[in-house]
């Protein structure tokens, strides 16, 4: 049940990848398309809103990968580590182990993918000025 909610959070951080690229592209080429420089600015509330989004479900899935971990230990006998119960998905006891989803914002692989598309955003936006 845990492997099968870490592999939704992976897809879902995928699947808003795509969709960033998507809305945000959109949005610039109707910006460009109609010579509306102030349109291009509104493409930074998705690109702001998906960074958040995928930050929220990669804290997520690294909750579930130490759920998973701290399950596997259990089975295997060992008692070091959180105690979690066997069929509980909670990520509760595990949640002292990773920093909130702001942290994880800005890690190195959501900021080369998010931080690089809000700075071409902005950087579209004002040349359109």
């Amino acid at each position: 049940m845990v492997q099968k909610v870490i592999e939704r959070m992976s897809g879902n951080s995928f699947a808003l990848k795509g969709w960033s690229i998507t809305l945000v592209g959109s949005i610039l080429a109707l910006a460009a398309s109609n010579g509306f420089a102030s349109l291009s600015m509104a493409a930074l509330m998705p690109a702001v809103m998906f960074w958040i989004l995928d930050a929220f479900f990669l804290h997520q899935e690294r909750l579930f990968r130490s759920l998973h971990e701290a399950i596997g230990k259990i089975l295997r006998g060992d008692s070091s580590g959180p105690s979690v119960a066997l069929w509980s998905m909670s990520t509760d006891p595990v949640r002292n182990q990773h920093p909130g989803w702001p942290r994880v914002a800005f890690t190195e692989t959501l900021q080369a993918f998010h931080g690089m598309m809000t700075v071409l955003v902005l950087a579209v936006a004002l040349a359109r000025r």
